[in-house]
């Protein structure tokens, strides 16, 4: 694939702008550099897309090539981002300025529907803060299953009290937080779109609810205050993840940290190639 002009290396370098709490995920796509900050805002509940050129670049469309990543190299010399857990996701949807304070059920406009991942089979969705928030409150959501079942019913999840914009409020460490993505009800394996939310009592703040197709994940093992040792794999020798990256692809991360990040640095290099 190399030999024929079939791969694309692109760097990026994350700044991340909030602060974030060991134990819960994150979306750094929320935090500027190169690929810019993210912050979700457009209509409110009514479903929306991201540029693909807006995110991490992965070499634009190859059909009918299929893209897998090659390599993916991370290095942070932020003690945050020690033993801390990345996953690139495909970001493919998502409902803005939800009202975390209201407790009547909203609904969500599906105008717009998935752009990759038509069927809805192994996406995931995950709840992001858009601002500051009080937390430790239930919710539910109602979505369409990868079958194309409406009225799904997600079980659950207690937001957390990180409080801070780009949080990911459905993770954490209390009872009944969960991990990066909402749980689904037994037997669905992604989702297609979702109709609803509930909170059962005030949250507190505004928030994007996202729906991503995980891709690839990554560590960072060591970080000191000398050097940071760069996290390298190649798929293909290492990981073999079967996951494509479609065209249109917006790429970023999740982080799942080991302390604060806030003003700590992530640089690092994605190499994609295709046949």
């Amino acid at each position: 694939m190399q030999s024929d002009g079939k791969f694309w290396h692109a760097s990026f370098r994350k700044v991340v702008s909030n602060t974030t709490a060991a134990g819960t995920w994150c979306d750094l796509s929320y935090s500027p550099g190169s690929p810019p900050a993210n912050f979700y805002a457009t209509e409110p509940l009514v479903a929306a897309t991201l540029n693909s050129t807006k995110g991490i670049d992965n070499g634009g469309a190859v059909t009918p090539d299929r893209k897998f990543v090659k390599k993916l190299h991370v290095v942070s010399a932020s003690t945050g981002f020690q033993s801390s857990t990345l996953m690139l996701c495909d970001y493919l949807l998502y409902y803005p300025f939800i009202d975390g304070d209201e407790t009547s059920t909203q609904s969500l406009d599906n105008t717009v529907t998935l752009p990759r991942y038509t069927s809805g089979s192994g996406v995931q969705a995950m709840l992001v803060s858009q601002g500051a928030y009080t937390g430790n409150v239930n919710f539910t959501i109602s979505y369409t299953n990868q079958a194309g079942v409406s009225g799904r019913t997600s079980p659950v999840v207690t937001t957390n009290t990180t409080a801070t914009a780009a949080t990911i409020v459905n993770s954490g460490t209390a009872a009944g937080s969960r991990g990066p993505f909402i749980p689904l009800q037994s037997g669905d394996t992604g989702i297609r779109s979702v109709e609803s939310i509930t909170f059962a009592a005030p949250n507190g703040g505004i928030l994007s609810l996202v729906l991503v197709k995980p891709i690839y994940d990554i560590g960072i093992e060591e970080v000191t205050a000398v050097f940071a040792t760069p996290s390298q794999l190649d798929n293909f020798y290492d990981h073999m993840s079967g996951e494509t990256i479609e065209d249109g692809a917006y790429l970023n991360f999740i982080c799942l940290p080991n302390a604060s990040l806030a003003a700590g640095v992530l640089t690092g290099m994605l190499v994609t190639t295709w046949r």
